[in-house]
Parts: structure tokens; sequence; C-alpha cells
């Protein structure tokens, strides 16, 4: 089921909002109050070259194909969304799992130090040896700052096609329990088979979010992230820095597509050049997250299905 992804998707970030808050990110580097990360040699340059990339990326004299950058992060999504579309159409069942790797949760003012090939490794080989090879996967690697812990938490995103829930159970022995943080190292859910689901799937592990968002304990005890917000610069300047030192191509990858993977192959990037595909009209706010928020904790093992409402359901 393909569908132009603006009829699929309405809520998707249009291009003027996307270029919006690039700009903001490229202003808020320049502004030199980042203590912490100031200690660093160097760090005051990196902010002011990353801002000037950003900054080329919004004048059309280059694209910097930055996961840093919101307008390219915005055209990348396009493309895969049109990719996994072309490619996943004919294998069901398709799901979108979370693996949280918090084994290699790194500190505030270490983020330069997280390897994500590191973690792309650890899940291909779980892939292979829960032999779960049969399937196809596309991942990518994020990290998300925990206030609480005053860490960056490492997490995976993967839509899995061709294997069904039983199977993708099996990456369970090595995301069984709870992180530090309490919430659940693996959640599954199954994505339904309509054109905004699909938007929504395929577009969502290809958002590098920037904001953050408390976890806030309910009357009931269980949990819920509360609104979305702009980190605190300090914080927001040391991810974008990190988003800015890596290519897509170091931040998602592929599993059984082949050779480079039909993901890259057959795209190149080859949409991401131009604004017609959303209208701007149809752009969120700036610091709304792009493609989903978060809700109570689900048991790890209860059936979900991603529907437009289910948006709310994912954790991470």
């Amino acid at each position: 089921m393909h569908t132009n992804l603006a009829e699929a998707y309405p809520g998707f970030i249009g291009p003027d909002a996307a270029e919006r808050e690039t700009r903001t990110r490229s202003r808020n580097l320049l502004t030199d109050t980042a203590p912490h990360l100031q200690s660093k040699r160097g760090r005051k340059r990196e902010r002011r070259r990353a801002a000037e990339k950003l900054n080329a990326c919004l004048d059309g004299s280059t694209s910097c194909k930055s996961p840093s950058c919101l307008k390219c992060t915005r055209q990348l999504q396009v493309t895969a969304y049109d990719r996994l579309s072309a490619q996943f159409a004919d294998h069901p069942p398709l799901h979108h799992v979370t693996l949280v790797h918090d084994r290699y949760m790194v500190e505030a003012g270490e983020l330069d130090g997280a390897r994500p090939q590191r973690v792309i490794n650890t899940v291909r080989q779980q892939f292979k040896r829960a032999a779960l090879l049969h399937g196809k996967a596309v991942g990518s690697y994020e990290v998300e700052f925990r206030t609480d812990l005053r860490c960056w938490v490492p997490h995976t995103h993967l839509i899995v096609a061709g294997l069904n829930r039983k199977e993708i159970e099996r990456l369970r022995r090595w995301y069984a329990g709870q992180t530090t943080s309490g919430s659940h190292r693996m959640v599954v859910q199954e994505i339904e088979n309509t054109p905004e689901d699909f938007a929504k799937a395929f577009t969502y592990p290809f958002k590098w979010r920037t904001y953050g968002r408390d976890v806030v304990l309910l009357p009931d005890g269980s949990k819920t992230r509360g609104r979305a917000y702009r980190l605190p610069k300090p914080i927001e300047d040391e991810l974008l820095l990190f988003l800015n030192a890596h290519k897509f191509e170091n931040l998602i990858y592929t599993i059984n597509f082949g050779s480079r993977g039909a993901f890259w192959k057959a795209s190149e990037h080859s949409q991401m050049s131009g604004k017609a595909e959303v209208p701007p009209s149809t752009g969120w706010s700036t610091y709304t997250p792009v493609g989903v928020g978060t809700a109570a904790e689900d048991q790890p093992q209860a059936p979900e299905v991603w529907t437009a409402e289910t948006e709310t359901h994912l954790k991470i």
C-alpha cells in the first residue's frame, strides 16, 4: 500500500517548519552558554562549524545530509517512506520493535564517546543467533537524554517484515525485564495495514529527536511521559554535535536487504532536494515531536497494533 505521504500522514512535519527548527538549532549553537561543554577543548569551534553547516544547508548552497538538520532529516523520512513502502509491501506481517541498550549508557558530557556501530553490530548478531534472517529489517540508532539519570540512553528502532510476533520474541533473551530507568528493554508493536499507520511507522525511526520527555508517575502507579520540551542548551548542544559528527548511513542499518541494502541502493536520497512532497500548511509546530508521543507503559508481552491512536503508546 503506497500513497502520497502528505495524503497518508496529514500531521507529518512540513518543510517550512523543519527549516525554522533547523535555523533555531543553528542560532542556539552560536549562543555561548554551554559551560559543561566549554571545558572540552575545541567545543566552541565545533559548535560554530556545525552552525555554519546548517546555515549553508538552509541557504541552499549545499545539502548537509546531517541528522542534526531537521530539513535533511525530514527529506530522508520522505525517501524512507517511499523505499519501505515499496520493499515491505509484499512482506507481511510488519512490526515496529524498540530495543533499549542501557548497558551502553553514556554520562552527560561524554556523548562523543558513544559508539553507534557497536550497538548496530550487536543487533545484527542477535538477529543471526535468534535465526531471524529469513525476515527483513531496517533499523536506526538514537539516543535519549534521561534527566533522572543524567545519562544518554541508546536505543534502536526497527521496522521488521516477514517475521511473526512469536519469532521476534526470540530477541527477548537479550532484552528481558526492565532498564535501570524502569522502562521495558524491548517493545514489539504490530503495524496495521493502513496508509496512515504505514506512514507513521516508516518515518518514525528516522527522526533523531532533540526534545526531552520526563517520566511522570500516575496515581495508579503506572508511568507515562510528560509533554515534549526543548532540552537545556548544554544538553542540546551535546546532542547536536554528536548528530553532526555522523552521517545518516552511520545511524541507519539494514538486515537481510542484500548488498548495500535496497534502502540505500534504490534511493541515494533521490527525493531529498524538493519541497513538493508535503505542503507547508501541514507542518507541525517547531516543538512538536516528529511522529509520535509516549504514554503509559504496556506489558511487554501484550499484543499491540500500530494504529492512528497507537502512536501515543510508543516508548523511549
